[in-house]
């Protein structure tokens, strides 16, 4: 019991200790450190004040006295006279038009009736970042060869960002930063690394952005034709030609290999016949690559009313009726089939039966006319017989 009533108390001194002059106000407190640019204002705001009585205080800025409260009078250093404000009840300096010299650290000291307090803040004052600029080539950028992006700009850099396109810019094997990250070099440069490009400069007080469009020539590669491959006559065509090139490439159309006069991207046709039918080829060329790729599609123009929606041809009718018959036909021969294979052996059987039955009667049928078509014959005639025979045998029929 007196162990827990002990460890308790010794929390509380250690929480009091602790908090200090932040908790009671018995210790003088200020920030650990400002930060400003050059021409703004800098406050120094004590965030602790002690509970002593005192009605003396001085600021100093190093070992050079700013400004010297005692009672009611106070004297400021000429060099400070007119940049410094006093809150007296907060005891808060302001100190205007600030220099890259003054920067360093400021001291608060205080005698109170009780005890003397000081504490001390560093000033750290930056020049604003101004004229941000990237520098890339101002000549044309081939695709394969290197370029370098280098952002200048004035005032103290702390950092550098880089930006692609609104999204953060990695190093990688071909994109290589310098050791200070002013500059960026790309190599060799890909059509993927056209886009916008930004920089920005940071320091703890400001910070300046900008952009460069970088444009990467290169291509055509390879050329394709798009468009509908199939159009009733008096249809309406259009063919578009891609080609992914830089510059925009420059267009030649062949139809059936033979040159046309169409020089656009797009090759129209407002209502086609059937010599419209045949292979279009489009021809890109890159006037500054000096590279060209083709590009073929085959057109099909059919007959009016044959796509489907539409009223049928004749040719279309017949070809749909001799379907429909040859489907009909292929229905009936597969139900035959089934029903002769399910009913096969019964029906064998049957048929054996009823052929026998047919045979039998047609066998007797035969006979009957076979028996009465022969000619009847007289019954055999017996030899006589003796007379002494014929009286034996009655004799022996009458014992």
């Amino acid at each position: 019991m007196y162990s827990l009533m002990a460890a308790l108390a010794l929390c509380c001194a250690l929480i009091l200790l602790l908090c200090g002059g932040v908790c009671s106000g018995e210790n003088l407190i200020l920030p650990s450190k400002l930060q400003n640019a050059t021409k703004e204002t800098a406050q120094f705001k004590p965030i602790s004040l002690p509970t002593d009585t005192y009605n003396d205080y001085i600021w100093r800025f190093g070992t050079l006295t700013i400004l010297n409260v005692v009672g009611t009078s106070d004297s400021a250093s000429p060099a400070y006279r007119n940049r410094i404000s006093l809150d007296k009840t907060t005891l808060a300096l302001e100190l205007r038009n600030l220099t890259l010299s003054d920067s360093g650290d400021y001291t608060l000291s205080i005698n109170g009736d009780k005890s003397s307090y000081t504490a001390t803040t560093r000033l750290e004052v930056f020049e604003r970042i101004s004229g941000a600029r990237l520098i890339g080539p101002s000549d044309l950028i081939m695709e394969g060869n290197s370029t370098t992006l280098t952002c200048e700009g004035n005032g103290a850099v702390f950092s550098v960002e880089w930006m692609k396109d609104n999204k953060t810019l990695s190093p990688s094997s071909s994109i290589i930063f310098s050791s200070d990250n002013r500059s960026v070099t790309i190599s060799p440069i890909r059509r993927a690394d056209r886009g916008d490009y930004q920089c920005t400069l940071i320091n703890p007080v400001s910070s300046g952005s900008a952009s460069y469009r970088m444009t990467v020539i290169f291509g055509p590669d390879s050329t394709r034709v798009d468009g509908r491959s199939e159009v009733e006559e008096e249809g309406y065509v259009n063919l578009s030609c891609i080609a992914d090139s830089e510059p925009v490439p420059l267009y030649k159309w062949e139809f059936n290999g033979t040159k046309t006069n169409v020089t656009s991207k797009t090759y129209i046709v407002n209502s086609t016949k059937f010599s419209d039918s045949g292979n279009y080829t489009c021809i890109a060329r890159n006037n500054v690559t000096k590279l060209e790729a083709t590009g073929s599609f085959i057109l099909v123009v059919k007959e009016k009313g044959s796509e489907a929606g539409g009223p049928l041809s004749a040719g279309a009718i017949a070809g749909i009726v001799i379907g429909v018959l040859v489907g009909v036909a292929g229905a009936a021969g597969l139900i035959v089939y089934f029903l002769k294979f399910n009913g096969g052996q019964k029906s064998s059987k049957d048929s054996r039966e009823a052929t026998n039955r047919d045979n039998t009667g047609l066998y007797y049928e035969n006979m009957n006319e076979l028996q009465n078509n022969q000619p009847r014959l007289p019954p055999p005639r017996l030899p006589p017989r003796e007379a002494h025979e014929q009286d034996a045998e009655y004799e022996n029929i009458k014992h």
